[in-house]
């Protein structure tokens, strides 16, 4: 079964750093916290909490507990489920070595046709293609576009 998870940098207004919410590189991972979503009863929860209109991603306490953390929307990314040559996962958002590429691409998700992509911006010729023609073995996470934009082609 394909595991569905997401990773987003803490909105630093709401989020404090501390050894009970555990982040790597920056990033908390979780599930989108569907107490901000417009569902049913949604609503009568929201009425007094500060956190209204905040995403936030539900993740895992030290302690074992699901905890909403306040995160910036523009870095919310899902995992593709697949790993890189160093067995790292692969997130929406990552700038990626392709063997034998000169340039790197970002993960992105291609709504038309419904698969995670490597997207590359070069002016002349501008291109995505699917991550499902990739073997993990040429995959090389080299950065990401939040902390490491200058990775990508102008």
């Amino acid at each position: 079964m394909r595991e569905i998870k997401f990773r987003a940098k803490p909105n630093k207004a709401y989020f404090f750093e501390s050894d009970n919410v555990p982040t790597t590189d920056g990033f908390v991972f979780g599930t989108p916290d569907t107490r901000m979503l417009n569902v049913p009863g949604a609503e009568k929860w929201r009425k007094g909490h500060e956190m209204v209109d905040q995403p936030s991603i539900v993740a895992m306490t030290r302690d074992g507990w699901p905890t909403s953390v306040a995160v910036l929307e523009e870095t919310i990314g899902q995992f593709t489920g697949m790993h890189d040559k160093c067995g790292d996962e692969i997130y929406e958002g990552d700038i990626v070595k392709f063997d034998g590429d000169q340039e790197n691409g970002v993960v992105v998700y291609d709504e038309r046709q419904a698969f995670f992509g490597l997207k590359y911006d070069d002016p002349y010729n501008p291109r995505i293609f699917g991550l499902y023609d990739c073997k993990p073995k040429e995959l090389e996470i080299v950065g990401n576009r939040y902390d490491n934009p200058e990775l990508l082609k102008e």
